[in-house]
């Protein structure tokens, strides 16, 4: 028994090696397809353009969530002192557009400070990687990456919580809207229903009563028939009062009429806005999936960070390790075309910010201005030393604090002790 259990394990052994070597493969050749697609520029334009293309999203959802609001002002303003609630409903969907607009005015904020980590990322850090020549190199790498990985960045955390979040609340929003509205089509069809069956009866005693007074008439004179046409009656006599009733029944009955007419458009306008805030949401869905994403850049670049350090922290061996160099390289060939992206994405909302007055041209002008100051900063921070085989000590990107300092001190000194 103990010796086919002991087969079934080696078997098993066997089996999740070859599938950890068939994932290494696969892993490997999925990095090396996409560093040649990242070094074809008619690529690198169309992953450019996917990232733009949620600034392009982001403005076409932002005017349809405008018009539903336009819509829903004025279904409630044509019938809201009929359904109260419904006034409760458009301050509730008012307060989540705020929010919406709020999200997007983040998300700019969160794209341009992607923008800048990732220039770091790609002008120090992977740099800094790559040309790793001897153990000071590697330690100094290790110091600078833990101390990027420790920097805080709050808003994309905060970004990442809220977009989901403005997810479900629409959500929830849609399907509470949607059960008031099928509920009130409920109470509208009952209603329809019962003012129809009370036309009919009132227009079958109108019935009864203009035949009665028909034969009035006619008992009355031969020309009865000419009379009753004409609704010629006489007064203080049986056919007046017939008269006087069927008149009040008929009044009562274009009365209860109009309250019918009244609920055909109701019915058309509940059914109009159900619809229209309904077919936002898909589009709410989607955008909020792909800005969630956006958010995400710091939290990719800190794990990555993370295992680059790691990684180096095996010695100079690890360094030259073709797979990590290639690892580095991916990121580094990535980060281009995502910092363009996300430049471009700002600029596509922004544009449409400043039309609907969330934005001003000022602020766009003095964003970009900003922005060109500091990857410009970045640009000659990376660029002090041409030389590939870079002067000790000369990067200054990143201020160790002391127990840094002093950490690392005793990790170079343990690593220059002979081993046993």
């Amino acid at each position: 028994m103990a010796a086919s259990e002991a087969a079934i394990q080696a078997a098993h052994n066997r089996w999740k090696a070859k599938e950890s070597s068939r994932a290494y493969v696969e892993s490997d050749d999925f990095i090396q397809d996409a560093l040649r697609q990242l070094g074809d520029m008619v690529r690198v334009s169309e992953f450019e353009e996917n990232v733009k293309q949620s600034g392009t999203w982001a403005s076409e959802i932002d005017e349809r969530f405008a018009n539903v609001t336009n819509n829903f002002e004025e279904i409630v303003e044509g019938h809201g002192k009929d359904f109260l609630e419904l006034g409760n409903y458009l301050d509730e969907w008012k307060g989540l557009n705020q929010q919406w607009v709020e999200h997007l005015l983040m998300s700019r904020e969160v794209a341009t400070e992607h923008g800048i980590i990732l220039r770091r990322f790609d002008r120090w850090f992977l740099d800094m990687i790559l040309h790793i020549d001897d153990q000071e190199d590697r330690l100094d790498a290790i110091i600078d990456l833990e101390e990027f990985i420790l920097e805080k960045h709050d808003k994309p955390q905060k970004m990442s919580q809220a977009w989901p979040d403005l997810r479900r609340e629409i959500r929830s929003f849609v399907s509470r809207l949607d059960h008031y509205i099928k509920e009130l089509g409920v109470e509208l069809n009952e209603a329809a229903r019962i003012l129809r069956a009370q036309i009919g009866d009132l227009a079958k005693e109108i019935l009864v009563l203009e035949r009665e007074m028909h034969r009035s008439r006619l008992m009355l004179t031969l020309g009865g028939t000419f009379l009753t046409i004409l609704g010629i009656v006489s007064a203080e006599t049986p056919l007046e009062n017939d008269r006087k009733e069927r008149d009040a029944k008929d009044e009562k009955r274009r009365q209860k009429q109009d309250e019918l007419n009244k609920i055909n458009p109701r019915q058309d306008a509940l059914a109009f806005l159900k619809i229209d805030v309904g077919n936002l949401q898909p589009y709410t869905d989607l955008i909020c999936e792909r800005l969630f994403l956006f958010s995400e850049v710091w939290a990719s670049v800190q794990v990555q960070s993370t295992q680059f350090r790691e990684h180096l922290k095996g010695g100079m061996d690890a360094v030259t390790k073709t797979r990590f160099r290639r690892e580095v390289q991916l990121a580094q060939a990535a980060t281009g075309p995502l910092i363009r992206g996300l430049d471009a994405y700002s600029a596509e909302l922004g544009s449409r910010l400043v039309r609907t007055g969330h934005l001003t041209v000022e602020q766009l002008f003095e964003e970009k201005k900003a922005l060109f100051r500091i990857a410009d900063q970045i640009k000659r921070w990376s660029e002090q030393e041409p030389d590939p085989r870079r002067e000790k000590g000369r990067r200054t990107g990143v201020q160790k604090d002391p127990a840094t300092r002093e950490r690392v001190k005793l990790e170079r000194m343990a690593e220059t002790l002979p081993k046993n």
